[in-house]
C-alpha cells in the first residue's frame, strides 16, 4: 500500500524446511485486523540491511539480494476475533 518500512524487535524461531515462526501478540507489533506485506531481510545475525537499501531491493522483481542479505514478501491478512 506504500506504507513506511519499520523493524520489529523480534525474534524469529527458525522451524523445518527453512520455514520460521515469528509469535508476538498483534498490539505489540502496532498491527490491527487488515491486509499487509511483510518483508523481511534474511541474513547472518547483526545490523540488518537499511531501509533505503531494502526499498531499492523491493523495485525489482524478484526483489534483489543486498550485501548479503536475502529481501522477501509475503502477504498477510489480520483477521478480528470473532
Amino acid at each position: 500500500d506504500g506504507g513506511a518500512l519499520s523493524a520489529w524487535d523480534v525474534r524469529l524461531v527458525p522451524g523445518a524446511k527453512g520455514t520460521f515462526q515469528l509469535r508476538a501478540p498483534l498490539q505489540d507489533l502496532g498491527l490491527s485486523p487488515g491486509r499487509y506485506e511483510l518483508v523481511f531481510a534474511i541474513g547472518a545475525q547483526g545490523a540488518g540491511p537499511e531501509p533505503p537499501a531494502v526499498e531499492e531491493a523491493l523495485r525489482h522483481q524478484p526483489p534483489r539480494t543486498i550485501a548479503g542479505w536475502q529481501v522477501l514478501r509475503h502477504a498477510l491478512q489480520v483477521r478480528p476475533v470473532p
